[in-house]
This record gives structure tokens, sequence and C-alpha cells, in this order.
């Protein structure tokens, strides 16, 4: 883990400081910060996910610096600790609870309702689109937007620490001024090309993180259901977290180093507080025990494979439903 991290981390500010070389041109400038998005990404799977799920080290204090990672990526740890470690990892696949099935309006993750629009049959064409936005949101509105609720969904939010909203602030502050503030100043590229080289760095930096997040559970298999009905039915939590989460390509090694184990999905909702390096192995035991109780184990062979039925699963919630749960 640690060499992982030293190679992804090394790459980056390698990738940084060339972007400021003097006989850079446009066209090597933007594919610098093109890469640099790729890396950003890579630092969020494989360093700031475990980090901040507290898995990176035994130690507290190595969880907290590493978290800060999160920065990178133009995320705040704070507010991905309650939208993910506790809001999706408690209400998997449970509409109206998972704010993971509930992204920007345009977007529809389940049919456990009525309310397709006519634009969401063509979801699954546009959607690749508004997922390279998906960090330049998290920059500019998401984190301050969710900071502010009393309440996510199902969630009632306990009061907000005082400082974290100036950790907030100064996070932001410090992010915009090493990828904005600082180019303008010393990057050999006219204004114009440092600001088209944010929107490019955070487009790819979106694509490639939303191509890998939705793939554990937007996908066609996983379980998507109301919380009145997961409360009819009382599956016990993992068998819950089994149901409504996916695998993809865990043979592969490429894949599982550099999705940090987003690929074993399911591992990681059953151990979220183990770190990634510890899945392939975990996968085995746990792969035997749900054949053994009869549990289902949903899993695609490949990367391909899972994000064509991502695709499939886009196109079939867009389509309007009478009744019922996906």
């Amino acid at each position: 883990m640690y060499v992982k991290t030293a190679l992804v981390m090394g790459v980056f500010v390698f990738l940084y400081a060339a972007s400021f070389g003097g006989t850079n041109t446009t066209g090597v400038y933007l594919t610098l910060v093109g890469l640099l998005g790729f890396v950003a990404a890579i630092i969020g799977f494989t360093v700031s996910h475990d980090a901040v799920h507290g898995a990176y080290s035994r130690r507290r204090w190595v969880n907290v610096l590493m978290g800060e990672s999160m920065s990178l990526i133009g995320g705040h740890v704070y507010n991905w600790k309650v939208l993910h470690n506790i809001i999706h990892h408690t209400y998997t696949g449970i509409v109206g609870g998972d704010g993971d099935l509930h992204p920007f309006g345009v977007l529809r993750f389940h049919h456990a309702d009525n309310e397709a629009k006519p634009y969401h049959r063509f979801q699954h064409i546009y959607a690749p689109l508004l997922y390279t936005l998906t960090s330049l949101v998290w920059v500019f509105r998401k984190d301050f937007d969710h900071y502010f609720k009393e309440r996510h969904l199902l969630y009632i939010k306990p009061k907000n620490p005082r400082f974290e909203f100036s950790r907030l602030i100064l996070s932001k502050a410090i992010y915009l001024f090493l990828f904005i503030g600082l180019p303008l100043m010393f990057a050999p590229v006219s204004t114009s090309v440092v600001i088209l080289g944010f929107f490019l760095m955070h487009g790819i930096q979106g694509l490639v993180l939303a191509s890998i997040f939705q793939l554990g559970h937007v996908v066609e298999g996983p379980y998507v259901t109301s919380i009145q009905a997961c409360e009819a039915n009382k599956k016990s939590w993992m068998t819950h977290q089994l149901v409504s989460t996916a695998n993809f390509a865990t043979q592969s090694k490429w894949v599982t180093w550099i999705t940090g184990g987003l690929n074993h999905q399911i591992e990681h909702h059953l151990f979220p507080t183990t770190c990634h390096v510890h899945y392939p192995a975990i996968s085995k035991i746990v792969k035997k025990l749900a054949a053994q109780h009869g549990l289902p184990y949903l899993e695609y062979g490949s990367y391909a494979q899972a994000l064509k039925s991502h695709f499939r699963f886009l196109r079939e919630c867009g389509r309007t439903h009478e009744s019922g749960t996906a």
C-alpha cells in the first residue's frame, strides 16, 4: 500500500510540476493536465477512499493524514464521510436512502416510482457527458450544498462540527490556488488555455471516477428497493450488502490495482475498514460462503461487461414503469 501511494503521488507531483515547464506548448500543457486528472482519480480510488474509511492503516493519524488527499480531487473529507461512509454504506440500494441512487434530476438510477421524464429515455446516451462534471460539481457546489443540509434523504445529520466549515473553505481555497491561481501566474500558456486545462482535467477525472464507482451498484443484478420493501423483507445487513452489490473484473490484477480494489465492491461493502490489498484473498472466502448459504454473489467477468450492463441499466431506468421496484 505504501509503495502504491508513493508511486501514484509521485506521478501526480511530477505531472503537476511538469505542467509549469517553460517550453510547454498548448498541446503539451493540455496533455499534462489531462493526465493529471486521470492520476487524481487513481489517487481517489487507491489512497483517499481507503484512508477515509479508516482502512489505509491501523494508525488513526495515518488515515487522517492520507485522507486529506481527498482534497487533491476537489472533495472534502467530512462530507465524504457522511455521504459515502454513513449514507451509502448504510442504505445501499435503498431508494430514498442511498444518495448514490439520487444523482442530478436528469439522471434516473431506479424505477421505484412512476416519475420517468421523456428525456430519461436517452440517459444512456447523454450520461457520459454528465459524468465528466462529477468532480467539478464537488469543487463548486456539492460540498457546500450538503454541508448546510440538516438531513440527507433518510439520514438526519448530527450538528456539523464548528471548525468544519473553516476547513471546507480553506481546502477549496488552497485547491483553486494550486490548480488555477499558480498556473495563471507561472504556466507558460495563455489564461484561456489554463482555464480550458482546468476543465479538461476535471472532465477526465470525473469520467474516470464515475465509470468505476457506478459499476458496483448501478448495473443489472444488484437489488434496488424502497425502504418499505426493505423493512418488510428484514434481510440481515450483510445479506443486504450481498444482494445490492456487484463485483467486476476481479481476476485482473491491473484492474484491482488501478481501481483500489473497487472492482471487489462486495468485499468492500462487507469489510469497509479493511485495506483493499486484502480483497482478492477475502473474495475467495466470501464467494465460497455465499454459495454454501444459498446467497447471491454477483460479478461481471470483465470491466467491459460491467460497463455495458451499466448502460443497459440506464436505458431500462429511463423507461416509465407502472408500479413496483426494480
